[in-house]
Parts: structure tokens; C-alpha cells; sequence
């Protein structure tokens, strides 16, 4: 980057003047909020690791089970980085909505026979 296009702002030290008002509080709060099922899913997600590697359930070897995981992170990493451009580009509440509308169908749908369990998480 050249020196000519370099772009000098003093908002970073008008920031950090700025008194920590309920506002702040708020967005602590929000984001507090938004991290506990982040993390709860990272602790799902880990606690049903040996479960699967159980006889009675489908006994995945270690290197499946590694695979599994793999396929967990790829499709978080990758779900984030194309909404994240989707949302960028077409707004919050658009992608929103049709993520939403997406998803529902499937939780209100009658379960078939090799999804009986599932039935149970279902709100509809």
C-alpha cells in the first residue's frame, strides 16, 4: 500500500474516550448470550465422540471418527465463511429468512421410519 492511499483516522482514540455506558453492557451481554451454545455445541459435539465409537452404537474406529470431526469443522468453517458473504451481500434478514425457511421444513415434517428418534426434538 502506498503512502498516498493510506488513510489516516483519529476514531480509534475517540473510541477508547468514550464512557462505558449500558450500551456497552448490552453488547457484553449479547455476545456472552451468542457464545454459550457455541460452546455448548463444541462440548456436544466432543461428548458424543466415544459414544459412537461404542459396540452398541456404531462403533466407529478412531480414524472415522477423526473423519467425522474433520467433516464437522470443513462444514462450520465453510456454513460461516458463505453466509457470512451471503449476509454481506444480501443483508441480514433476507439470509435470515430463507435459512430459516429452509431449516423448518424439515423440523415439521412427519418423521420417516429411519428417522422415528428424531421426532422427539421436533417443535412442530
Amino acid at each position: 500500500m502506498s503512502a498516498a492511499s493510506e488513510i489516516k483516522t483519529d476514531i480509534p482514540a475517540r473510541m477508547d474516550r468514550l464512557p462505558f455506558s449500558r450500551f456497552h453492557m448490552q453488547v457484553v451481554a449479547a455476545l456472552g448470550i451468542t457464545w454459550v451454545p457455541d460452546g455448548l455445541e463444541v462440548t456436544i459435539v466432543g461428548s458424543v465422540g466415544p459414544v459412537l465409537q461404542d459396540k452398541s452404537t456404531l462403533s466407529l474406529t478412531a480414524e472415522q471418527l477423526g473423519a467425522v470431526a474433520s467433516c464437522y469443522v470443513i462444514g462450520a468453517v465453510s456454513g460461516a465463511l458463505v453466509f457470512g458473504w451471503l449476509t454481506d451481500r444480501f443483508g441480514r434478514r433476507p439470509v435470515f429468512n430463507v435459512t430459516l425457511g429452509s431449516i423448518l421444513p424439515a423440523f415439521c415434517s412427519p418423521p420417516s421410519a429411519g428417522t422415528a428418534g428424531a421426532s422427539r426434538y421436533s417443535a412442530c
